[in-house]
């Protein structure tokens, strides 16, 4: 179980590369909200580990929610054409598609 930040035993240093811009973009966040580097990856890595999961979303999992999105709009449209008679029968779809 972890402990708050503040009683977090700070025993292992991590050396990262970045973007410089990115970097101080995110430093000025930081500072904006009374955090230091330090403390805002400790927060982010706390919260990683509280919840098991990251705090955001996967670019995989926006495609994907994306995806599935638009195939939902998909079936709709084509539930509404076929309730308005504008469907295929059978026959016309197997021809169509050659199945």
């Amino acid at each position: 179980m972890l402990l708050p930040n503040d009683s977090l035993k700070k025993n292992t240093q991590v050396n990262f590369k970045t973007n410089n811009e990115l970097l101080s973009a995110a430093k000025e966040i930081f500072s904006e909200n009374n955090l230091d580097l330090t403390a805002a990856i400790n927060f982010f890595l706390q919260n990683v580990v509280a919840k098991g999961k990251l705090p955001y979303k996967t670019e995989d999992e926006i495609k994907r929610e994306k995806l599935i999105k638009n195939l939902q709009r998909d079936i709709n449209k084509s539930v509404k054409n076929y309730e308005m008679g504008l469907g295929l029968s059978e026959e016309e779809a197997r021809k169509r598609f050659g199945v």
